[in-house]
C-alpha cells in the first residue's frame, strides 16, 4: 500500500498522509476518475501528482498548494495548467502499474521541516554547476510562491527548487 501525499485544495485544511491500496481508494479521495501528471525534477522530488480527472468541468476550486507543487516540479507546465480539487502526491508508477511511497525527502519537505531556503542550479559554460541558495523561509508555501518568481526570471535551463535550510 502506498503512503500519499493528500493536498485538499482548502487551504485552511492540512496536508495529511494516507495509505491508498487500490483505484477506488484514489478516486474518493480526489472525488471522481482520476489523471496523473509526474513531477520530474530535481531528481528528489521524481513523484506523480493525482487529481480529478473532470476536476476542471465540475468547477472545482483551484488547488494552489498542488499547483506550486506542479509548477516548481514540472517545468513545462509553468502557468500552462492548473491543479484543481483535491489532489494527491505519491511516488512514481511502479511496474506493477500501482504507485510508490511518496519521495521521502519530498515528504520531510512537506511535513518535517520548519526552514527552507530556495536553491537554484545552472550549468556554465565551462560545464560546471553554479549553485546559490536564496533566502530563508519558515513555511514550504512561501518558500514555493517566491521559488516560483525567480524560475520565472532565470533562464529555462536553471533548476529552481526548494530546499531545507
Amino acid at each position: 500500500m502506498p503512503t500519499g501525499i493528500f493536498i485538499p485544495a482548502d487551504d485552511s485544511v492540512e496536508l495529511t498522509l494516507r495509505e491508498f491500496s487500490s483505484l477506488p481508494d484514489y478516486q474518493t479521495a480526489v472525488g471522481g476518475f482520476i489523471e496523473a501528471v509526474d513531477l520530474v525534477q530535481p531528481r528528489f522530488a521524481l513523484s506523480t501528482l493525482i487529481m480529478n480527472e473532470e476536476g476542471k468541468l465540475d468547477g472545482l476550486p483551484i488547488n494552489k498548494r498542488a499547483t506550486l507543487l506542479l509548477w516548481i516540479h514540472q517545468p513545462a507546465l509553468r502557468f500552462r495548467d492548473e491543479i484543481v480539487g483535491d489532489a494527491i502526491l505519491v511516488g512514481t508508477a511502479n511496474i506493477r502499474g500501482g504507485y510508490s511511497d511518496v519521495p521521502p525527502r519530498l515528504r520531510s519537505l512537506l511535513f518535517d521541516l520548519t526552514e527552507f531556503t530556495i536553491e537554484t542550479v545552472s550549468e556554465t559554460s565551462d560545464s560546471t554547476k553554479r549553485v546559490q541558495h536564496l533566502g530563508s523561509f519558515s513555511s514550504w508555501v512561501n518558500a514555493y510562491v517566491v521559488a516560483l518568481d525567480v524560475a520565472t526570471a532565470m533562464p529555462s535551463e536553471t533548476q529552481v527548487c526548494v530546499v531545507p535550510e
